[in-house]
């Protein structure tokens, strides 16, 4: 009786000198290698957040995250000094692992450190995984994860050519995308099914492409039909603020950013077709506009008998032959632009040397 009362004693000391299980992390993708510490980190209602200034973007992603995801608001600190949860950029961390990264929850703080901004931003979507709430708080099971991508090329498609979806689905998914840690997306826009771009010399291409009066429906082939008109397209402008909100510095070094510029309109002609104009006869001078236009665009400016070759930066020559076009230069009977040339076909040899002149004229300001 009294050894197994001392067996029994013994069994209970052991049982509680052993060490608290810990809650293993339930993330997607999972890490490359996760090591666990006993305990966890308890996250205040208004966690300090401190980062260096190349991290502004994915200081204020993760902000959002915690204010969206779990009423958690976090205040923002540029800079070092002592924080909750820190953002650090160290070129020693995994250095050979592009996008990779650390997060370390062990000392009661959070930190992610990384080689670039890119492994923070995949450590910050791993921290928004492992974030639990326990008896009432959130809290983050104590632990070391060191993670890379498996694959440079984490990509999803999303067919738009065949069935257009609209600008709040392809945000929603671009957000699931970068929950999943993706970074390539693969945007079809394109098919025989529909034409899902605006080009705004070609407006036809979304005023029809871009919409049917039906789609088959069961199975391809069915020959089944839902008679439901179907379609839509993005304009230039859309596809641009896509893309600044993703962090790229676009502009529009297109026809379509300069005819804005230029204040040139689409108009209707005769022929039934549509043109760029400004809308009045010329009464005035060039307009400066147009001479910074061809001062930072056109490249060479050459006569060849009664037509004018003109070399202008990729993707500059519609622009170019639109502002051509309304100036109303005398000696012109017609412009071709390509992506870099433009041919200028002029009434006779003189037109076309004096109208050399003027164009080099107006190129030099």
């Amino acid at each position: 009786m009294k050894s197994s009362f001392l067996i029994s004693l013994c069994l209970a000391f052991l049982c509680s000198c052993q060490e608290p299980p810990v809650e293993e992390y339930a993330v997607i993708p999972q890490p490359a290698d996760i090591v666990y510490t006993p305990g966890f980190v308890k996250l205040k209602s208004q966690p300090v957040v401190a980062y260096p200034s190349e991290l502004v973007n994915e200081a204020q992603l993760l902000q959002s995250y915690l204010s969206s995801g779990f009423s958690v608001e976090a205040v923002l600190k540029e800079g070092g000094g002592k924080a909750d949860i820190t953002l650090l950029l160290d070129p020693t961390v995994l250095p050979d692992k592009k996008e990779g990264y650390v997060l370390d929850a062990t000392s009661g703080k959070i930190v992610i450190k990384a080689n670039s901004p890119a492994g923070i931003l995949n450590g910050v979507q791993t921290l928004r995984q492992v974030i639990k709430e326990k008896d009432g708080k959130l809290m983050v099971q104590k632990a070391t994860v060191a993670d890379y991508p498996a694959f440079s090329w984490r990509a999803f498609m999303l067919d738009e050519g065949r069935y257009f979806k609209g600008k709040e689905v392809v945000k929603q998914l671009l957000d699931e995308m970068a929950d999943l840690k993706m970074n390539v997306f693969h945007w079809h826009l394109t098919n025989d099914q529909g034409w899902r771009i605006e080009i705004k010399k070609y407006p036809k291409l979304t005023e029809i492409g871009a919409f049917r009066d039906s789609s088959e429906i069961n199975h391809f082939g069915s020959d089944v039909y839902d008679g439901k008109r179907h379609g839509g397209f993005y304009t230039q402008e859309d596809l641009m603020r896509h893309l600044q909100s993703a962090g790229f510095d676009v502009t529009q070094a297109t026809v379509s950013r300069d005819i804005k510029e230029l204040r040139l309109v689409k108009m209707l002609s005769g022929n039934g077709k549509y043109k760029y104009s400004t809308g009045k006869e010329p009464t005035r001078p060039t307009p400066p506009k147009f001479d910074s236009l061809f001062a930072d665009a056109i490249e060479s400016i050459e006569p060849a008998m009664n037509m004018i070759a003109v070399k202008c930066m990729p993707g500059m020559a519609q622009a170019i032959c639109v502002a051509l076009e309304a100036m109303y230069l005398s000696g012109i009977v017609g412009t071709l632009a390509g992506d870099d040339t433009i041919f200028i076909l002029c009434k006779d040899i003189v037109a076309a040397n004096e109208t050399t002149v003027q164009l080099k004229n107006i190129m030099r300001g």
